[in-house]
């Protein structure tokens, strides 16, 4: 590939994520996490340090809400938003607040977005040159272009969350532990320790990211048959990983007296995720039931003992049902597995019009309702492109090189390995999309190669049905 194939290749992805920016700007989405990590982020910007007030940030959510749509924090100054009680922020690690300081996010999102934008369009260039490296440059452009025009992709980068920026890091943490994986001496214990880098990077944004090199290393150790070096990857990884979330730990024992190298929200997730589907505990997936819970236990809402109480709430409830709670993960990793996702390319569609009276009507109703009727297709219709996706991401696992071959162990199992553990902490905890648009690269390196095996044999059938076979003799 030279320098224009590259080009073309960010070009493509930036154009559709500026689209999904657009598309994605004043959606209902995720009010609350911007919220949050820009009141975080003013305090910061203050020398206040990592917090923000609960009352003032719960009048903006509920007037954004009502107005349909993020807006910018200084819209919303403080003589009209009071702050009572400015409180350290243990639910969310720091990284995004870090990020939207950095980039001007107590006051506007415009910068901030559009550097997630340029970011995902970079991530898309480093998804292909590793697919590039590992499977061949068709697999690359595949792998490129898919990814390059995965509106899934495209709107999670356009929205004020980390997730945003989840791909980036889940990509480089991948390139950097296969390189290492592939390399000897010295050189693969520094990609190593740079996979870890970046492992510890994106658990400032999502603490999930925590585990992610003893995924991708146990993963390697099992389908290697029980190869140690894989794990012994995995394990300096997560060394590195840990000692870079030190300073977020340490704040937190300073503050709370308790070594979190992940967030307070954990419990949350757990005992929400317990009212994912009908249950027998009366639970509801909502932060405000769990609000209420909490603090008619005497515990403040987020606060490291609340998280503390949810555990083991959590667990009191799966061992007093534990049938329910089985069927609940049953039909949670149905789900992951096909995917249902609800991102709503820009908002959430409620298209119920009244219908054309008379066919007379209709050009006129499809003409005005054109844009509604268009998304919510899509909206639809990407479910069974996921569903498609998933399929071609197991059948390259299993095509090709089986387990215990080296290419299998160096390559597809640390990306199977992510896969497994991002899908697994929805299953087994708590169900939401955007938690897992960090994996579709994942799914996108796993399918290219499927994808061009069935194009070429699909080709060849094609072509020999219609060539004209050559008469005897001739």
């Amino acid at each position: 590939m030279n320098s224009r194939h590259w080009l073309f290749l960010f070009v493509l992805a930036f154009s559709v994520r500026l689209l999904a920016l657009g598309l994605e700007w004043s959606s209902p989405n995720y009010i609350g996490v911007g919220i949050q990590n820009a009141e975080a982020t003013r305090h910061l910007a203050q020398g206040d340090g990592y917090a923000f007030d609960r009352s003032r940030v719960a009048a903006i959510y509920e007037e954004q809400t009502e107005r349909g749509g993020l807006t910018d924090l200084r819209h919303f100054p403080l003589s009209r938003y009071p702050e009572r009680r400015v409180q350290p922020v243990f639910q969310y690690p720091p990284g995004y607040a870090i990020f939207l300081w950095l980039f001007g996010g107590w006051k506007t999102f415009v910068f901030a977005r559009l550097f997630q934008v340029v970011l995902d369009s970079l991530a898309c260039l480093w998804l292909t040159g590793l697919a590039l490296r590992m499977l061949g440059l068709r697999a690359a452009w595949v792998a490129g272009f898919v990814y390059a025009m995965w509106l899934p992709s495209a709107i999670s980068s356009a929205t004020a969350t980390p997730d945003a920026m989840t791909p980036f890091f889940t990509i480089g943490a991948l390139d950097f532990f296969i390189r290492g994986i592939n390399a000897r001496g010295r050189r693969a214990w520094w990609f190593w320790a740079l996979s870890g880098l970046w492992v510890g990077l994106g658990g400032y944004l999502r603490p999930t990211f925590l585990l992610l090199g003893l995924a991708m290393g146990g993963m390697g150790f099992v389908f290697s048959r029980f190869s140690w070096r894989p794990l012994v990857a995995g394990a300096l990884v997560f060394g590195v990983t840990m000692l870079v979330l030190v300073p977020w730990a340490w704040r937190n024992h300073r503050l709370a007296d308790r070594w979190m190298f992940t967030s307070s929200i954990g419990g949350y997730a757990f005992w929400e995720g317990l009212g994912d589907f009908p249950n027998p505990w009366g639970i509801e997936a909502s932060d405000k039931m769990a609000q209420e819970f909490v603090e008619a236990h005497g515990y403040e809402w987020h606060s490291p003992e609340s998280d503390r109480f949810l555990k083991s709430e959590f667990w009191k409830n799966v061992k007093a049902h534990p049938a329910a709670y089985a069927s609940q993960v049953f039909r949670r990793c149905l789900k992951v597995v096909t995917a249902r996702s609800y991102y709503g390319f820009g908002w959430r569609v409620q298209f119920d019009p009244p219908m054309p009276g008379s066919l007379r009507e209709l050009p006129g109703w499809l003409f005005h309702h054109a844009g509604s009727i268009a998304i919510l297709v899509l909206w639809r219709g990407w479910n069974i492109l996921e569903l498609a996706l998933v399929a071609l991401a197991v059948g390259g696992l299993f095509s090709g090189n089986w387990p215990g071959g080296h290419y299998f162990y160096k390559f597809k199992a640390p990306v199977f390995g992510v896969i497994v553990y991002i899908a697994s902490l929805s299953a087994f905890i708590h169900f939401h999309p955007r938690y897992l648009v960090t994996i579709i690269p994942c799914y996108i390196l796993l399918g290219a190669p499927a994808g061009l095996r069935l194009y070429d044999a699909a080709r060849e059938k094609l072509l020999s049905r219609w060539t004209p076979s050559r008469p005897e003799g001739v």
